[in-house]
């Protein structure tokens, strides 16, 4: 099972390319249900590294990359753990991949 801090990555990486993203996208993209999607986005917002404000009916998201910083340093993690994490976790190639996010 994969620890709650690679779910908190992988989703800051979708957020990141795709501020707009739905959460039943995100959830399919994660592999976790729609309310574990939802629980990882309320987490991030109240963790400070994920905003979200509403628009109409959608949501966008901005990452505050500083307080990312901040948090992967404090669980004691190398910059290299984090290179090596974002490479082996690309969008491209899960099931996420069809999101119009990720198309070129």
């Amino acid at each position: 099972m994969e620890d709650v801090f690679s779910h908190w990555l992988k989703a800051l990486l979708m957020i990141q390319r795709c501020p707009t993203i739905k959460i039943r996208d995100l959830a399919i993209a994660l592999n976790v249900t729609d309310r574990t999607a939802s629980k990882i986005i309320h987490e991030l917002k109240e963790s400070g590294m994920v905003q979200v404000t509403r628009h109409g009916r959608r949501n966008r998201y901005r990452v505050d990359k500083d307080r990312c910083a901040q948090t992967w340093l404090s669980k004691e993690k190398t910059l290299a753990e984090l290179l090596i994490f974002l490479s082996e976790h690309e969008p491209h190639g899960n099931r996420g991949a069809e999101h119009e996010c990720w198309k070129a």
